[in-house]
Formats: C-alpha cells, structure tokens, sequence
C-alpha cells in the first residue's frame, strides 16, 4: 500500500485474544528512559524538602505538611491548575495585535513563439525572479464582547482547576491523618499483644509448677500452652498489620517504604452537640472545593453562552503591510528602465459580519444553553452530595464516641477478670480455662480501645474533609 494512502501510524495489537499484549523492544527501552527521566525529576524535586527521620517523633500536622509538600498528587494538581491560569492568558494575548513577516523567493521563465508579418519567427524569452518580504500586522479592534465573555469563561475553568486542587490537598491530609491513626492503633495493639504473650509465659511456668508439684495436671499445663500459641499468633498478625500500616504512611509521604515513622498523638478531637449539625452543613455548602468549583462552572457556561451569542454581530479589525522586494524583469537579455527594486506600504480597516453559517451558531447556542443548564443541575448534585456526606461522617463521629467510651469500660472490666482470675488460679481456687479466657477477653478489649481511638480520629477527620476543611485541624492535632 503506497504511503500516502495510509489512514495513520500502525498500532501493535495481540495476535489473538488468548494471548497477552506485549510491547516492543524500541518502545520497552523508550519507556525505560522515560520511566528514568521522570524517577530522576521526581528525586530532585524532593531531594531539598523536609523528610521523616526513624530517629524522631512527628505530630500529625508535622506529617501532613511534609506529605503535602513530598507527594507527586499535589504537585500534578498544582501543574494542573497552573495550566488552566495560563489557558486564560493565551486568550488575553489573542487580543493584542499579531505581526507577522514573511519572505519568499521565485523565479519564472516564459518563452512566447513570435511570427510578425515580413520577419523571421522568433522566440521572446521572459525571465521574472527575485526576493520579497513582506511585513504585516492585524488587530481586532471591536467583537461586541465575545472575546471578552471567552475570557471570563476560561477564568472561570481556571477556579475550577484550582478548587480540584485545593481538594487533592485535603484529601492527602484526610489519608496521612488515617493512616497516622491506624499506625498509632496497630502500634497500641501489638503493645497489648506482646503484653498477652508475656502473661501467657507467665501462666505455662504456674502450670508445668502445680503439676511439678503435684497439684496440677497435663490438661492445665497444655490449656497454659495452647494460650501462649494463640498470643504469639496474634502477636505476628498484628505486627504484620504494624508493617502495612507503616508501608501505607511512607507512600502518602513520599519517602523509602522502609522508614520506620514515629507517630506523636495527641487531644482527641471535640465534640459538640447534635445541634451542630446545621452548622456543619453550612460550613460545607459555603466551603467544599466541589461547591465551589459546581458555581465556578454555572458561571464560565454562562460567559461561554455570552461569548456565542456575541458570535453573530459584526468584527471590526485593523491592519498594515511592509512590502519591500527586488524582483527582475528581463526580456532577451534586456532589462527595462525603471524596473528593479520595488516597495509598498499600505494601511487597512476592515468590518466582517457574518451572513450565513448553515444554523451553525444557533446549534452552538443550543448547545451553550444545555451546558449553563447542565452546570447548574451540578450545583445541586454537589451540594446534595455534600450535605449527605456531612451528616454521615457527623453521625460516624458520634458512633465513634460512643464505641470508645464503650470499648474503655469494657477494658476496665477486662482487667478486673483477668486480674481476678489470675489471682484464683494462684491460690488454687480457679482453673487455666479460666484464666485463658480472661487474657484472651482482655487483649480484645484492649484491641477494641486502640480501634475506637483511631476510628474517632478518622471519623473527625472525615467530617473535616466533608466540610471543606483541612482534616487534621479538625482532628485534635
């Protein structure tokens, strides 16, 4: 098939559909290289920024600051929305006279067969070359607003960029506070894992003493071992869960996947009354990037159903040329006086009005009017979305409380059993059954404690987040 009639570039596909897709090599090694510019851009960006230490102790705003500065999201957000405020200029500069030159040079040769009356025939030979540049200038004068209406709009888009960009914030800052949290609770966790293991070492050498001794038998000494198995199987789970948890704070940071980070907690957050909860919802209607951003596109669809309708009255512009050139003109060897260099300048007003486009620009108004239509039914899909969100992660909040308060006393009264049951196990009274079950119940309980904390730091943080606020503020940290 000859060039020309190719549709476009040739796109590898699978040979068949029972066979994967594979690469070639020049585009396996054209991705290498860029997978390697982007890992080299991406460590000088941050190789000057502030990174977590193993040997240091952060707060939770500490944490978010640093994943906000480290984290590529921000950075591809940031890029995004720098991107939208610029498209704005392009449309300011198309406003502002355009000078363009040009320069080009020709050459031509004609030959005229002449047969005059009583002379020989001949052949007349015209020769015309030489160079021109041409310098030229135009300037929309007046568009009866459609320009200007264009300009706002893209503003406008510009604000919506930058209210997605101010989203990608809170919701890193949302994620570093839960994954802080989670750390903190696992970290709390295999504290009372490691502290059941060591109770259950503790009850296997009373039990191998009683039946050393006589008063015990194999069972109890087996039940005290079967115990210790459960802790240290626990034990390993949750410094599994210690590791992912770890894993997932580092990533939100930007940093090695291995940095160990020392989570510093502090006040749990407030919590005020059911009442509150208008006031949330206003918080979140007058500040959540979504809103915000759903206004924004009401007013560029307007500005844009502004810019078409403007589309239809007259344009008036202006213009100038420079034309300087050295054209030649030669007949047989004979060049005329008075031919040779040339020049000419030349100013212009001028005035378009459009007559006929084919319903062109009333099908773009259709279309303008359905995009302010569409816009503002977003309006009020983002504030319905908005205020659901906010009364669940109010109501999440005050389960959270409650689970926490109820997770503490079931805590206290799992210590008082086991403390009980240890205690009439050493006298003789009670039995490895029950003191298995006792340390098995407490270690929930404590387990149950850690959870309910982070699950009231995270439900806060949602709420944060719900209102269009930064997470952490409303966090307790």
């Amino acid at each position: 098939m000859a060039a020309g009639c190719r549709s476009g570039p040739e796109v590898a596909v699978s040979p068949g559909p029972e066979r994967p897709f594979q690469p070639s090599t020049a585009e396996v090694v054209a991705d290498r290289e860029i997978a390697e510019e982007v890992a080299s851009r991406a460590a000088a960006a941050v190789s000057s920024l502030p990174a977590p230490r193993s040997d240091s102790t952060y707060g939770v705003a500490e944490l978010v600051d640093m994943a906000q500065r480290r984290n590529p999201l921000t950075r591809q957000a940031w890029a995004a929305a720098r991107r939208a405020g610029r498209e704005a200029g392009v449309l300011e500069s198309a406003l502002l006279p355009v000078l363009t030159a040009s320069v080009f040079a020709a050459a031509q040769r004609i030959d005229t067969g002449i047969d005059p009356l009583l002379l020989e025939p001949t052949t007349l030979q015209t020769d015309v070359r030489g160079v021109a540049g041409i310098l030229a200038a135009t300037w929309l004068l007046f568009d009866f607003g459609e320009n200007g209406a264009r300009r706002k709009a893209v503003a406008q888009l510009a604000r919506v960029r930058g209210f997605g960009f101010n989203r990608v914030h809170q919701q890193l800052a949302f994620d570093v506070v839960t994954q802080a949290h989670l750390l903190d609770a696992a970290r709390r966790t295999l504290g009372a894992a490691r502290r059941a293991s060591a109770r259950s070492d503790v009850l296997v050498d009373a039990a191998e003493e009683r039946h050393a001794a006589g008063v015990g038998t194999e069972v109890e000494v087996a039940q005290a071992r079967q115990l210790q198995a459960q802790t240290r199987v626990i034990e390993r789970r949750v410094e599994g869960e210690l590791a992912v948890a770890s894993v997932s704070l580092a990533a939100s940071l930007n940093v090695p996947l291995d940095t160990r980070i020392q989570v510093r907690m502090e006040a749990e957050p407030s919590l005020g009354t059911r009442a509150e909860l208008d006031a949330y919802l206003e918080a979140a209607l007058s500040n959540r990037p979504e809103v915000l951003a759903a206004l924004a596109g009401v007013q560029a669809a307007r500005h844009e159903l502004d810019a078409v309708g403007s589309s239809a009255w007259p344009k008036i512009y202006a213009g100038g040329h420079v034309l300087v050139g050295t054209p030649g003109l030669r007949l047989d060897g004979f060049e005329p006086l008075g031919i040779g260099n040339n020049a000419g300048t030349g100013i212009f007003l001028g005035l378009t009005v459009p007559l006929f486009d084919g319903n062109l620009r009333s099908r773009r108004l259709e279309v303008a009017r359905d995009g302010v239509e569409a816009a503002m039914q977003g309006v009020g899909v983002a504030r319905a979305a908005a205020a659901r969100e906010v009364a669940l992660a109010y109501e999440g909040l005050l389960t959270a409380r409650a689970v926490r308060d109820a997770s503490q006393a079931l805590l206290a009264a799992a210590r008082t059993t086991v403390e009980a049951a240890e205690a009439a196990y050493a006298t003789g009274i009670g039995t490895v059954t029950d003191v298995s079950v006792a340390a098995l119940g407490a270690f929930g309980a404590e387990q149950a404690v850690a959870d309910a904390r982070a699950a009231l730091f995270q439900a806060a943080a949602a709420l944060a987040l719900s209102t269009g606020q930064v997470p952490w503020e409303s966090a307790g940290v």
